[in-house]
């Protein structure tokens, strides 16, 4: 008998360290699914950025915007953005003397349109709340054209694309926070009046070239970081 109730209380212990070593329970696992596969997020957003070489692209100021994103797999979820706002730019006069053709900034309105590929890194679960990802966006980029800039220069539309990262954190299923960041890529191309001396103000004999861009591409890629912050709704 006695060896018996021993036998009994060793295996039950056995039993107890065994189930010990499976993990969390699920009520007091870090991961927790995300039900939803569909979410619409409203968010603001900050662009930096040097407006390239000499100053003349969109850079500093706050954007407005929205989302929507589908979980198309556990890793992979597509999106589609649109975003607008106000921000700085120079104005270079290619006629003026050298250290008077430099204005600004002042303001012109940027628009987004763009797509969205993004690896969600916990797949289709959080942790502790978070559910990280990195991912790229495409679209095309506009801006209104600035009246006071007469060098012929004009932002018009262009392609942009942009590496980015970030997570979301969700405090229940139906909403979340959303912080990312990413680097943006347009292409500036400069008027062939930055390539020639200006009128007021031209080189003299042997004089190094008094033009904007002597000895410069036509073309330039730049852009800027931006950083975003977005409330959404799961359903």
């Amino acid at each position: 008998m006695r060896f018996r109730l021993s036998l009994t209380f060793a295996l039950l212990s056995l039993a107890v360290r065994l189930d010990a070593q499976v993990g969390h329970p699920p009520s007091s696992s870090p991961y927790r699914d995300i039900l939803y596969n569909i979410s619409f997020t409203p968010y603001v957003g900050w662009i930096g950025g040097d407006g390239g070489d000499i100053g003349i692209g969109p850079h500093d100021g706050v954007v407005y915007g929205a989302r929507v994103d589908y979980r198309l797999s556990n890793t992979i979820s597509f999106g589609a953005s649109f975003e607008t706002g106000v921000l700085d730019r120079l104005i270079v006069d290619a006629d003026d003397p050298v250290d008077a053709r430099v204005t600004g900034p002042v303001s012109q309105r940027l628009s987004m349109l763009e797509g969205t590929v993004q690896l969600n890194i916990t797949g289709k679960k959080s942790w502790h709340g978070f559910a990280p990802f990195v991912g790229g966006t495409a679209g095309v980029a506009w801006a209104e054209e600035t009246p006071a800039d007469t060098s012929g220069y004009r932002f018009g539309t262009r392609a942009v694309l942009a590496p980015l990262f970030g997570f979301r954190f969700l405090p229940g299923q139906r909403i979340h926070f959303r912080v990312d960041g990413r680097w943006l890529f347009w292409q500036l191309k400069y008027p062939s009046s930055y390539f020639d001396e200006p009128a007021d103000d031209p080189a003299g004999p042997g004089e190094r070239s008094h033009a904007v861009l002597a000895g410069h591409h036509a073309e330039e890629w730049t852009g800027g970081a931006e950083f975003r912050f977005g409330l959404g709704f799961s359903f």
